[in-house]
């Protein structure tokens, strides 16, 4: 009789154990997705004032290139269409992302589309830091050194440059350790191996 006392006691305490780590779980995904729709919410404010910038600061851009700085139309063009596919290809790499979406999908796929903006994000530095290279190259050929403005133009672009590199380079590591951390607890609470 005692014996079986002990084990309905036994049960008793595994079934609330249970209970309590349901809820523990319940807890820890409720904190990660408003992690993660903290993060989303980040991003989806940076493209959105990116966006404004790129339709604003394009057409002045080709105005001043051309106007003041005496440069080919042909560069303010190229480098006017690379601007608009920066934009074009950070829409297309977060395309998805949401607080709508991150709020309904299971946490493997809101996880899953986390790996896919940071694999699209690391293609896109890997094409844009060649044309952006070829791009500031060919800005230098398009001042003439005779100018008045030729030598303030080339340290304020270089200094330009080297500012907005090391910049580009602290957000672009912030936001990968961000994703990363985001994808990692989504794998740990899943139990998931999303890569």
């Amino acid at each position: 009789m005692e014996n079986n006392n002990e084990l309905e006691m036994m049960r008793a305490q595994v079934a609330l154990l249970k209970e309590k780590l349901d809820k523990e779980q319940i807890v820890s995904e409720k904190l990660l997705r408003s992690i993660i729709k903290k993060t989303v919410r980040k991003l989806t404010r940076e493209r959105m004032l990116s966006l404004v910038f790129t339709l604003i600061f394009i057409p002045f851009l080709i105005y001043v290139l051309v106007t003041e700085f005496s440069m080919s139309m042909v560069f303010a063009f190229v480098f006017g269409l690379y601007m608009i596919a920066a934009m074009a290809y950070t829409l297309y790499a977060e395309r998805g992302l949401n607080n709508k979406t991150v709020g309904t999908d299971r946490l493997v796929d809101t996880g899953r589309r986390l790996i896919r903006l940071k694999r699209l994000q690391a293609r896109w530095l890997r094409i844009s830091i060649p044309i952006s290279v070829i791009l500031l190259t060919w800005m230098y050929l398009e001042v003439t050194p005779e100018l008045p403005y030729s030598i303030p133009f080339y340290r304020g672009c270089g200094f330009g440059a080297v500012f907005g590199g090391v910049i580009a380079a602290i957000i672009y590591m912030k936001r990968r350790r961000e994703l990363k951390e985001c994808i990692r607890q989504i794998e740990d609470l899943t139990g998931e191996k999303l890569d």
